[in-house]
């Protein structure tokens, strides 16, 4: 590890949460005056300790599109966590997005916005996509048109000229939405 002079090499633990325990309890080394990073969901600080008997944690939450080079890490560590292994996190994933240093009890939040919400963002481009092809755009184009949608409301030079047109379009679309059912026939016939 480049760059970190007075940390001890790091011991970092990325598996599945339910094989943490079993990994902890088959490493032979002692892990007391080792670095302690991890990027499991759902094993606390507290927990990280136990098992490794480390007090030196840093727990790191990165998400899927750190791997584009455009994703959010949040990281938080304890006070025994050295300065230099905390800029060391900062500056390598700060490389493939951007890194937030958090409190721990906000860890599951991350998850639930920055690990989960891509989700939404896959969700409402498929649902885009799938409108677009209705119309008749083909496949490829309907899946640009809505990539670049998504991708462009988010322009930060833009974003208060964006949001406007965007309300303006909702409004007109609520509007037509109330006209309708104020046109719709009470009875079928």
């Amino acid at each position: 590890v480049t760059g970190v002079q007075t940390c001890a090499l790091p011991i970092l633990f990325a598996v599945r949460p339910q094989a943490f325990k079993t990994l902890a309890e088959s490493i032979k080394i002692d892990m007391a005056s080792k670095m302690i990073v991890s990027v499991m969901a759902g094993i606390s600080i507290k927990e990280l300790q136990a098992a490794t008997g480390s007090k030196r944690v840093i727990r790191c939450m990165p998400n899927l599109a750190m791997k584009v080079g455009k994703g959010v890490m949040a990281w938080t560590a304890t006070d025994a966590a050295c300065d230099d292994f905390r800029n060391f996190i900062q500056d390598t994933f700060g490389h493939v997005g951007v890194t937030i240093e958090i409190l721990e009890e906000q860890i599951d939040t991350i998850i639930a916005i920055s690990g989960s919400g891509l989700a939404y963002f896959f969700a409402l481009t498929e649902a885009l996509t799938q409108a677009a092809e209705k119309m008749g755009i083909p496949t490829k184009q309907a899946r640009l048109l809505a990539e670049k949608t998504l991708v462009g409301s988010r322009s930060e030079e833009h974003t208060s000229e964006l949001q406007s047109h965007s309300f303006i379009s909702y409004a007109v679309f609520c509007l037509k939405k109330k006209k309708n059912k104020l046109n719709k026939p009470k009875h079928n016939i």
